[in-house]
């Protein structure tokens, strides 16, 4: 019996006994497999994602201050906390790192999110005493832009790009450029299109704040100032474009619109000699200017829509002073002109047969209109007297053709007499 019972027994499983010496290896295995899958997922987990920050490591690109190695590699690591995100831990590695250019530009990157004008401050300075680091610079123009200070913005980002001239910092300089000056110009032209022409004073002011001559935003400004009815303001933007064509040209009409003809002339003579609009603007301001030399009987003869002869006789007379150098005829004695002004003219303009009278009734009929014919003689013969070349009558306007029509006007007879003196380098 107890033979059979110790072999029962030993045959029968002992859960206290057997059980252990089983399953221990399996739960050893079991755990070690678990720790593999930890310990596998810890070493494969990505690292924090990094920041575009916009602005280079304090150690990259030209010019980094000289730095030992230790305060070299704390400004690595905190590099790499700011790229990751984490300004706070960044600001404690840049002062752990010691005193040098890199650890206090990292200091000032890291502070560039939370204060940018601050930030904006302190890089300036250490770029007076840096002038060559391009990172600071760069650094500068992004601080400088998040704190609205444009100038500085730009000038760093061009001070950067000149110094590192890497594609990215070259783009951004670019970049400042088109939005702060080209996209402004632009739409200060829409708004002076739009006759908005106090807003597009005012951003062609904003540009020229960052680029006193740049010549678009001058034109842009001096168009809005006659616009507004600022002539003179207009004429001192219009002076700092110097030579521009465009430039003269608004000059010149705004010396017109004051009557300022030998200004005009100035500038319209300044032009270019083969710009296509030089010839025209100067006869126009020369007719002007010698009208605005008339006596007062010559400009009543030239605003006169139909012509007497004895205005006609007082217009070719005083517009050709030079017939008082020539020898005429004997002066006539005309007894219907002796209380007239400008008597003396219509004496003149008979002593030259430029126009006719009665010798016996001694009377010059100064009254009675002008003809077509009596004036184109009157110009042919004072033509002759000065030996300019005549001009081709004609019923129908055609190129190189003067036409009359009746009545004739003051201004008809001026204009073609002084094209006539103009040509001849009068």
């Amino acid at each position: 019996m107890p033979s059979q019972l110790a072999g029962r027994m030993s045959r029968s499983p002992d859960p206290t006994a057997a059980g252990p010496l089983r399953f221990r290896p399996l739960r050893r295995l079991a755990f070690g497999a678990v720790a593999l899958v930890i310990a596998s997922s810890c070493a494969t987990a990505p690292p924090p994602p990094a920041v575009d920050l916009g602005f280079p490591s304090p150690l990259a690109g030209p010019g980094v201050p000289p730095l030992d190695r230790a305060s070299s590699q704390g400004v690595e690591r905190g590099w790499a906390l700011l790229a990751a995100g984490d300004p706070t831990s960044a600001r404690r590695e840049a002062a752990r790192a010691g005193g040098g250019a890199p650890a206090r530009l990292l200091e000032l990157q890291a502070l560039l999110g939370e204060a940018p004008p601050e930030a904006a401050a302190g890089i300036a300075e250490l770029v007076v005493a840096e002038p060559g680091y391009a990172a600071a610079w760069i650094t500068l123009s992004v601080a400088a832009e998040r704190a609205g200070d444009e100038a500085t913005a730009l000038a760093a980002a061009r001070r950067g790009a000149a110094l590192w001239d890497r594609p990215a910092w070259v783009d951004r300089a670019d970049q400042l450029r088109r939005r702060y000056v080209d996209h402004r110009v632009e739409e200060g032209n829409r708004r002076l299109e739009a006759g908005d022409a106090g807003e597009a004073l005012s951003l062609a002011e904003r540009v020229l704040g960052l680029e006193p001559g740049e010549r678009t935003a001058v034109w842009l400004e001096a168009r809005a100032l006659v616009a507004l009815g600022r002539d003179a303001e207009a004429d001192a933007a219009l002076a700092r474009l110097g030579a521009d064509p465009e430039a003269l040209l608004l000059s010149g009409r705004l010396a017109e619109g004051r009557q300022d003809w030998e200004t005009a002339m100035t500038l319209y003579d300044a032009l270019p000699a083969d710009h296509p609009q030089r010839q025209a603007k100067l006869h126009r301001v020369k007719l002007q200017w010698r009208l605005s030399l008339l006596p007062a009987c010559a400009r009543t003869a030239l605003s006169s829509p139909r012509l007497t002869r004895s205005q006609l006789a007082i217009l070719l007379v005083t517009l050709a002073p030079q017939l008082e150098t020539l020898e005429g005829g004997p002066p006539p004695v005309l007894s219907d002109v002796v209380d007239l002004a400008c008597s003396s003219d219509i004496v003149t303009a008979v002593r030259f047969d430029l126009l006719s009278s009665d010798p016996l009734e001694r009377r010059f009929f100064p009254n009675r209109p002008a003809r077509v014919h009596e004036v184109r003689d009157a110009v042919d013969a004072l033509c002759h007297l000065l030996g300019l070349q005549a001009p081709v009558w004609c019923a129908q306007p055609g190129p190189g053709c003067t036409v009359l029509s009746e009545p004739v006007g003051g201004d008809q007879v001026a204009e073609t007499v002084l094209r006539l003196l103009e040509t001849e380098g009068r």
